[in-house]
C-alpha cells in the first residue's frame, strides 16, 4: 500500500512497482487506507509523512497520525512501514512513540530506485 498524496510521487511509484512487478494500492484518502487495510491483506505501507491533503474521519492529519491509526488494528501491529519525506524528521514526543523496529524512514528524493526496491524486496515476506 502506497499512501501519498503528490500526483507525480503517486504515478513514480506506480511505474517503479509495475517495472518491478510489485502490485500496489495507492491512496491519499485516510478513510479508504484504513477500509483497504482491513479488508485486503498488505505486506508493506509506504507513507509519506507530510501528507497535506489526507483526512481521516473529516480531520486533516499527516502520516504519523495515520501510522498511529494504522498501529490499533491488532492485525497490522507488525506490519512493516516505510516512511518517507523530503525533510529530516526530529520527532516529537508523540511521533517518537509511533516509530518502532517496523518502521523505516526513508528521505526524498530518492535518488538510488534500485537500492529502494532492494530495500521493499527484503522488508516483503516471500
Amino acid at each position: 500500500l502506497v499512501v501519498e498524496d503528490d500526483p507525480l510521487m503517486r504515478q513514480l511509484y506506480s511505474a517503479l512497482f509495475k517495472r518491478n512487478s510489485f502490485f500496489c494500492h495507492i491512496s491519499d484518502n485516510g478513510d479508504e487506507i484504513i477500509n483497504y487495510l482491513n479488508s485486503n491483506v498488505v505486506d508493506l505501507i509506504i507513507m509519506d509523512i507530510n501528507l497535506n491533503n489526507t483526512y481521516l474521519n473529516g480531520e486533516r492529519i499527516n502520516g504519523f497520525s495515520l501510522l498511529t491509526e494504522i498501529r490499533k488494528i491488532n492485525k497490522l501491529k507488525k506490519l512493516p512501514v516505510v516512511l518517507v519525506s523530503a525533510h529530516s524528521i526530529p520527532l516529537k514526543n508523540d511521533q517518537s512513540a509511533t516509530i518502532d523496529s517496523l518502521v523505516y524512514v526513508v528521505t526524498k528524493p530518492i535518488v538510488n530506485y534500485s537500492e529502494f526496491v532492494s530495500t521493499i524486496k527484503k522488508l516483503i515476506p516471500n
